[in-house]
């Protein structure tokens, strides 16, 4: 995940970040993949962290994540919601340090990708490029981010809901509530997260009530209108 980019990452600016895998492979093949990307998200979030925690045993790991309580760390980011897909993930930072995003998304592909090699007995790129990041610059652009990559495993039960909105509401919200790799019931059900960060959207909804109408209310009209900010 290196390479040139053009977009410039500045510190308390918002960034839509996006990869998948290379010629659309997947890259998560069964749940603990899904659970060492979690991890990864958590334990490469922070700036005093040299290397990679996976070249360590995991008796190791476990001793420095008791060591470094969460709320001790220094974040490079601001992970505000993130959504897992089988060929492809989804994240909206906050860069809370200098050079912080490319930072966390260098640590964040190179150790998820020598995992991923090591587990599976392949070598080579396991992304098809550098990630994929857009600046957010409207406030409404950045909640119907939040919107938008919450409602992305709808792709697995209703693939055209981008488009015309979603047709069976209630499945949509029981398929949502069941998906484990997005930060969706962190919101949905106010839980504490090791990764999540709500920053400014902690501000915006005031209980789960707020947060349930506001990503209902668009998913029946459907998200077409966002083609411009949507990296796929």
């Amino acid at each position: 995940m290196g390479g040139t980019r053009r977009i410039q990452f500045v510190k308390y600016h918002f960034y839509h970040i996006y990869n998948r895998g290379v010629d659309k492979r997947n890259i998560f093949l069964g749940d603990f993949d899904y659970i060492r990307f979690l991890e990864s998200l958590r334990d490469f979030n922070d700036l005093e962290i040299v290397g990679s925690l996976y070249l360590k045993a995991m008796r190791e790991r476990k001793k420095l994540r008791s060591a470094t309580p969460h709320n001790l760390k220094r974040p490079l980011v601001r992970i505000l919601c993130y959504c897992l897909m089988p060929n492809h993930f989804h994240l909206l930072l906050e860069q809370l340090e200098e050079n912080g995003i490319t930072e966390f998304m260098r640590r964040l592909g190179t150790g998820y990708t020598n995992y991923f090699n090591f587990k599976y007995k392949r070598t080579g790129r396991l992304f098809e490029g550098p990630f994929r990041a857009v600046l957010v610059e409207q406030e409404n652009h950045l909640t119907h981010l939040l919107r938008y990559i919450h409602l992305n495993p709808l792709d697995l039960i209703e693939p055209a809901w981008r488009k015309e909105g979603v047709k069976d509401l209630e499945k949509a919200e029981s398929a949502l509530v069941k998906y484990r790799w997005s930060s969706h019931t962190t919101y949905l059900l106010e839980r504490k997260s090791q990764i999540i960060d709500k920053g400014i959207f902690g501000e915006l909804f005031k209980d789960k009530k707020d947060y349930q109408v506001f990503l209902r209310d668009w998913a029946i009209k459907g998200l077409s209108y966002l083609n411009d900010l949507i990296l796929e």
